[in-house]
């Protein structure tokens, strides 16, 4: 989601000499044992491991955040704390795998790129199952820390849409399908359209670190703006991967036929979006270049 430019990755510096030396002089240290021995050599690997990592912190903070909320007294409930765990949660992400991936954690993200040719068809599925794996297993962690409150909130062994909104996103009853598509298809365009604007040098060099605080701004400004009709998914991962979880963890097939078969706007939505903020980046800005 960030798209940190793909340079400054990780290299081949250090020899396994060297950390076997430095182990000798400074005594156990868990980093160089890791490097000696599940050191990952191909680049590819790496950048799925990254993509798999970054969406998991942002699906870690932004779903716990939405399960603090539901589980709080409505005096405590606040959905802008939820719309800043999300943005913190991509610069948190970014900072953590930015240089090895660029950390795009968005399967609409990286089709931009695909489609501009700045991404190999490979590369886009294999950052693409990167990115489902990851907040799979984001939200797993989720589960796991909230499942007490979880299991106490419904009462019954039957689990609703209540607690499955933690996880995946789900429509306002006043929503039609049309509506909820077009909701995804603007709102991920804005992402797609600043992520274009960050990263492209011609734009203006951005100082170091500034990237991923202005996405995960964009983020928090999206979901402050877009939230209410179905909780601003803009990320078909971010939401197919946790509901995906969902479905598995004891809420059966109550996520894939909730809102009239709601499931598949957050995931053709926004990769719609992702072509217009491309069309729209270069009609109005990067065509223009002298």
């Amino acid at each position: 989601m960030t798209a940190i430019p793909l340079e400054n990755k990780n290299s081949e510096n250090t020899a396994i000499n060297n950390d076997a030396e430095n182990e000798t002089k400074q005594g156990f240290d868990i980093q160089l044992m890791m490097r000696r021995y599940f050191k990952i050599k191909n680049q590819l690997a790496r950048e799925f491991l990254a993509e798999t990592l970054g969406i998991f912190i942002l699906i870690a903070f932004g779903c716990a955040s939405v399960a603090q909320n539901v589980f709080s007294d409505n005096n405590n409930k606040s959905f802008l704390s939820v719309n800043l765990s999300f943005g913190f949660g991509v610069t948190l992400a970014a900072v953590t795998v930015g240089k090895v991936s660029g950390c795009h954690i968005n399967p609409a993200v990286s089709f931009a790129f695909l489609i501009t040719g700045r991404m190999s068809v490979l590369r886009f599925l294999i950052y693409s199952l990167g990115q489902l794996l990851g907040a799979f297993l984001g939200a797993f962690a989720v589960w796991l820390v909230y499942f007490d409150a979880i299991h106490k909130f419904n009462n019954t062994n039957k689990l609703g849409v209540d607690t499955a909104g933690i996880f995946a996103t789900y429509p306002a009853p006043h929503l039609s399908a049309w509506n909820g598509y077009f909701d995804q298809l603007v709102s991920t365009s804005l992402l797609v359209i600043v992520v274009l604007a960050v990263s492209d040098k011609k734009n203006g060099e951005i100082p170091s670190g500034t990237t991923a605080i202005i996405v995960g701004l964009t983020v928090t400004i999206i979901g402050s703006s877009f939230g209410h009709n179905c909780g601003y998914a803009i990320n078909p991962a971010r939401d197919l991967g946790p509901r995906l979880f969902t479905s598995i963890a004891g809420w059966g097939s109550l996520p894939f036929t909730e809102g009239n078969y709601f499931f598949w706007i957050p995931i053709v939505g926004p990769m719609s979006g992702s072509i217009l903020g491309v069309l729209l980046y270069s009609l109005f800005v990067s065509n223009n270049w002298p």
